[in-house]
């Protein structure tokens, strides 16, 4: 329990990476690895803000429609007038304390830059996406095609199933062309504004969305890791500038699991220990929702240094921390590591997803790590033909990773994702197909 009227200091870093080259192009336009200046995104510990995150003790003292959280968890934020004595602001959290488990001061996120390792390679290949083809997706998806034979004397050998991937970020472009049909119906919510307005200003979450889930053989833009099998489900909390309230990231988590998501992607980060992050992410294990993490783009190494919520992994075993890979195979120089503490790797580098406007480009990051194992677990969930729980689908994905040198020390696994060896994992776990027994005529 936090002491009355403590503020406990949080600083959380949003793993956006965007390139020191970025830049936003036409689809099927290629691009020109020619340096520019580096982009500048407004610090959130600039901005001044007098929002404290309660949390009642056993009745719903605090939420209301205009400034819940979580219902369930009994969480709500409370804005204080920046005019107000410090002793009057201190008086009246000594008063909310009594009715109150904890409070603290709420949190901001804001932009965290990431350079890549190396300067990209010229194969053209590569410069689309190296990083799909690195972890074999493609070779998944024909694994998923042969499991599915069209002819009625070969019984399917596990029935197809859509996985609802959520991504708790900036929002996602609704209308891109590469999205199409791939939106969950209820489309999302916007904890900043509390409305369904999930239009993303600073282009981060449809990046990371398009990495999950962008249509693959339609000729245009690129092609998501999950197929067909995979629909978003978005919650914006991050605004235009590349900051926002941990509050609101905690009240996405909350309308994820509330909107039936099977998988929530997360490409932010932090750095102390926040309760009511905390009893957000109880809440996931509680649903048994897989959540996927980037390890954070500070070179750290998480055993020693902790960053949330990452670092809760070892208490929940539903998470996934995911750490950045560049095309040669080596751990990128900004990604967060750790031997006891991540538990893979996977491409983060020159990552070419969409972002808004039918565009497309390129960032680095753990932030781009995180959605290709989110997108590759929805695969995994899909071919199982049943209901995998979380720890189940984290250790498929665990256990059939490629061993790379680079990070056998650095993660958990030793490896870096590998999505044909862990679909034909779920495949070979799967029900064994049922015959269709022929009624004869009498």
């Amino acid at each position: 329990m936090v002491a009355a009227g403590k503020i406990l200091p949080l600083a959380l870093l949003l793993l956006i990476t965007l390139l020191p080259t970025a830049w936003t192009h036409p689809r099927n336009d290629r691009p020109n690895f020619h340096h520019q200046a580096q982009p500048t995104f407004t610090q959130g510990a600039d901005a001044v803000h007098n929002r404290i995150v309660l949390k009642s003790k056993e009745t719903d003292h605090f939420t209301t429609d205009s400034n819940s959280i979580s219902k369930k968890l009994r969480l709500a934020t409370m804005d204080f007038n920046p005019e107000e004595e410090e002793g009057d602001i201190h008086g009246k959290l000594k008063e909310l304390m009594q009715k109150a488990e904890y409070a603290i001061k709420d949190s901001i996120v804001w932009a965290n830059q990431a350079e890549p390792t190396a300067v990209p390679p010229n194969d053209p290949d590569y410069r689309y996406q190296w990083g799909l083809t690195k972890v074999k997706g493609p070779e998944a998806w024909q694994i998923l095609a042969d499991s599915q034979p069209a002819s009625e004397s070969r019984p399917t050998r596990s029935t197809p199933q859509v996985v609802t991937v959520c991504v708790a970020d900036s929002g996602t472009d609704i209308n891109h062309q590469d999205l199409v049909g791939r939106l969950d119906p209820k489309i999302g919510y916007n904890a900043i504004d509390k409305n369904n307005d999930v239009s993303d200003g600073l282009k981060h979450g449809t990046h990371v969305a398009g990495i999950v889930a962008a249509i693959e053989n339609n000729s245009l833009d690129i092609a998501g890791v999950g197929t067909d099998r995979v629909q978003i489900l978005t919650c914006k909390f991050l605004n235009a500038q590349g900051y926002g309230f941990a509050s609101d990231a905690v009240a996405c988590i909350d309308y994820c699991l509330e909107n039936g998501a099977d998988i929530i992607t997360n490409s932010w980060s932090g750095g102390e220990d926040n309760p009511a992050l905390r009893d957000a992410i109880q809440d996931t294990l509680d649903k048994d929702v897989l959540v996927v993490v980037a390890a954070g783009n500070t070179a750290s190494n998480l055993d020693t240094e902790k960053a949330y919520p990452a670092s809760y992994a070892a208490e929940f075993p539903n998470m996934l921390v995911v750490a950045s890979t560049n095309y040669q195979d080596k751990l990128s120089n900004f990604s967060n590591y750790g031997a006891e503490s991540v538990h893979l790797g996977a491409p983060g580098e020159w990552i070419l997803s969409i972002v808004p406007d039918d565009q497309t480009d390129y960032y680095s990051g753990t932030s781009m790590a995180a959605p290709l194992v989110a997108g590759a677990a929805a695969l995994v969930q899909s071919a199982s033909g049943r209901k995998l729980s979380a720890k189940e689908l984290r250790d498929i994905i665990i256990e059939t990773v490629d061993p790379l040198p680079s990070l056998q020390e650095n993660v958990i696994s030793g490896g870096i994702l590998r999505v044909d060896k862990a679909v034909q994992a779920a495949l070979d776990q799967a029900p064994a197909p049922t015959s269709r027994k022929l009624l004869a005529v009498h």
